[in-house]
């Protein structure tokens, strides 16, 4: 041991790490001494004051202006010199003791976290952890910068070499006395052991014997391990990992990525409110399961495909106003009170929405009533297998339903100045602001049920109403909604079907159309020829094997009704009667038709209103296609009347005599006479035949679904 006195002082410090002519600052008084040489020049002293004397009022060893709490040897960065005396010169390294030899770290029993590297070497220096008290020792420094320092009179340094000699004890601690003596032994000033390392065997030990059950205990073997950081550990943490996210961390992001889990953190946005889309449905299920497996790669890329699917569906919903009609109604019907309950399938066909169900229904109660969850779920599997069937029917009638309406709009949108339904505002932004309605366009609403049995229970069990047995389909304008069935109790009439799809079809193109001409008014019902003879005529298709039609014009049914009833009167020796067309276009209501049959005819009023629906449509044909057109024009005029009514009412009679240029009887009587010999010579002699043909089955055509 090399000594060396503080020539301002008198601390005496122990300067074997020291090499020649290195500076360090004296712990007691602050002086700048350099190792093996003269002190460095020192600051002037305040007067009176002589060199190791007592001033008046301060205890030996402490520095003027320094808190009593304060350590003696240690300057607060920044601090001012003695009172009365220039500032302090530029200092070397602070003097500290030379490190103190210990034993190896004792491992701390229990499960806790285990210290990094950086500092297990200061805890080994001190012979273990954390003392009792709590305090952690400082890690030495690198290199020979520590020594020992004696206070003045040389009683501390023996006591001091005393305790070195005896082993000392752990947690040591330098001690301050008189004259600013500080104490802290390095065993004789033997370099420093060591760091003791930690196995993967020892973590590993220890998690086996005390298993964690809190996370942070679990984060404790995890940076224990993460601090070995090498293939045994990365395997151990494997473990650990798979453990940790079973209990208290199975939300843990980095365990689940280190096992090599994919997270799904999508989540579907506020502004789709309607979301009854098995895209849709399959966003909410990843979000809620959030992880994906190592081997649940397809899974995760379903859900992936269906998040593209959402934003997708979000972009349509902000940018493409015809899209978002389509949900607007869809979210209507699944709100409404009649339709809501039943196991529906629905597609958005543009402008329509057509709806396919059977009489099955269950409402949220019921479902909730199903208690056990299990037993719940196969019945929503059930009902979503039913569901598959009907889509393949709605691909049908999605093809039927837009060729009708290109065909209604192509054929009229010059001559009745019509605009598309689906545009925005209807087609009509032109109108007033007080005026303008349907911002995203106006969608059609097509609800059609799989047989007659569910149209029937419809009727009697949910909306609690009568409908005439007779009756196989209807437009209804207070809802605007059409409402038909399919002949699965009669598969003979499928043709039928596919007609009466596109007949009712038509009602609903003309009451909308009509609105759109009317400033958006609701024309009051009728049921006139031109209603009934318009829906037979356009009504009239056959339709080829890739559900393609062809709108013929001839309605076979009421053609061969008309023939058969023909044939009847002349059995009895008369004949069919015919409406005169001046009375046929004056009727406003099918009572009106009924009562003036009964009473000029004596017929049944049911068998006359069944020749009024065969001639309106004899008629409708006959004003289309008699000798090249000659009315075609005359028709369309009239039709466009029918459309242009400001007072909501239809001008039967007196549309048609504008229309046809009708000023007397005389030529009333000419086109009655025309039309009266067309039937007679040219429809009644057709043959049905000609027009029959054998559509594809239900369900085998189509294939175009909406987004």
């Amino acid at each position: 041991m090399k000594l060396q006195a503080c020539t301002k002082c008198g601390a005496q410090f122990d300067i074997t790490p020291y090499q020649p002519g290195e500076q360090f600052t004296c712990g007691s008084c602050g002086e700048v001494l350099t190792a093996g040489g003269a002190a460095a020049p020192a600051a002037k002293r305040a007067p009176g004051r002589t060199p190791g004397t007592k001033t008046p009022g301060r205890t030996p060893g402490r520095t003027p202006g320094r808190s009593a709490g304060r350590k003696p040897g240690r300057r607060v960065p920044g601090q001012k010199a003695v009172a009365g005396g220039p500032a302090a010169p530029s200092r070397g390294p602070q003097y500290k003791p030379v490190q103190r030899a210990g034993g190896p770290a004792a491992k701390k029993p229990g499960v806790q976290k285990k210290a990094p590297a950086s500092r297990r070497g200061a805890r080994a220096a001190r012979g273990g952890g954390e003392d009792e008290g709590g305090r952690r020792g400082a890690r030495p420094a690198a290199g020979p910068n520590k020594g020992l320092l004696i206070g003045a009179g040389g009683v501390v340094l023996l006591i001091v070499i005393l305790l070195i000699a005896m082993g000392g004890e752990k947690g040591d601690k330098p001690s301050g006395g008189g004259g600013g003596t500080e104490v802290a032994g390095n065993g004789g000033g033997t370099a420093p052991e060591p760091e003791p390392t930690e196995t993967v065997r020892d973590v590993m030990g220890d998690y086996a014997t005390e298993r964690p059950t809190m996370k942070k205990q679990y984060r404790g073997y995890i940076e224990r391990l993460k601090a070995i950081d090498d293939a045994d550990s990365k395997n151990a943490l494997r473990t650990v990992y798979e453990d940790y996210i079973e209990g208290p961390g199975r939300d843990d992001r980095e365990a689940r990525t280190f096992l090599g889990y994919k997270e799904f953190r999508h989540e579907i946005p506020e502004d789709i409110s309607f979301r009854d889309f098995d895209y849709l449905r399959a966003v909410t299920t990843a979000y809620q399961k959030h992880w994906f497996g190592p081997d649940e790669d397809e899974e995760y890329k379903i859900a992936m495909r269906a998040w593209k699917k959402t934003q997708e569906h979000l972009d349509r919903l902000i940018n493409d106003h015809r899209f978002r009609a389509g949900i607007g109604i869809r979210a209507n019907i699944a709100k409404d009170k009649w339709f809501k309950d039943y196991n529906y399938a629905a597609r958005w066909a543009d402008p329509y929405l057509i709806c396919y169900a059977s009489t099955e229904r269950l409402s949220e109660y019921d479902l909730l009533s199903i208690e056990d969850k299990a037993e719940r779920r196969l019945k929503l599997e059930e009902l979503r297998k039913k569901r598959e069937v009907f889509e393949k029917v709605l691909d049908e009638k999605a093809l039927i339903f837009t060729q009708l309406y290109n065909e209604f709009y192509n054929r009229y949108k010059e001559s009745l100045n019509l605009k598309p339904l689906m545009d925005e505002y209807g087609g009509r932004p032109d109108y007033p602001i007080g005026v303008r309605s349907y911002q995203d366009g106006v969608p059609l609403v097509i609800w059609i049920f799989d047989s007659n049995k569910a149209f029937r229970e419809y009727h009697s069990k949910v909306k609690k109403e009568m409908i005439p047995h007779n009756v196989a389909g209807y437009f209804s304008p207070a809802t605007s909604y059409v409402y038909l069935y399919d002949e699965a109790d009669n598969p003979g009439n499928r043709v039928f079907e596919i007609n009466k799809n596109v007949h009712e079809g038509v009602h609903q193109l003309e009451y909308w159309f009509t609105r759109q001409r009317n400033r958006w008014r609701k024309p009051r019902p009728g049921q006139d020829w031109f209603g009934e003879g318009i829906a037979e005529f356009i009504g009239s298709v056959k339709m080829d094997k890739e559900g393609q039609l062809t709108f013929t014009g001839v309605n076979v049914p009421r053609l061969q009704n008309m023939q058969n009833l023909a044939k009847a009167a002349k059995s009895q020796g008369r004949e069919y009667k015919l409406f005169p067309v001046d009375k046929m276009v004056g009727f406003q209501s099918y009572g009106q038709v009924q009562a003036w049959g009964a009473g000029t005819w004596q017929l049944n009023p049911g068998l006359v209103l069944s020749m009024f629906y065969q001639q309106s449509w004899a008629f409708t044909y006959f004003l289309n296609n008699y000798k090249n057109g000659k009315y075609k024009a005359k028709f369309d005029k009239f039709f466009d009347l029918v459309l242009h009514r400001e007072t909501g009412g239809r001008m039967g009679s007196k549309a048609f005599q504008e229309a046809f240029r009708i000023r007397d009887e005389d030529d009333w009587e000419d086109i009655n006479d025309e039309f009266h010999e067309y039937l007679r010579e040219v429809v009644m002699k057709m043959n049905p035949a000609d027009f029959k043909y054998t559509p594809p089955p239900r369900g085998q055509v189509g294939g175009n679904k909406d987004g």
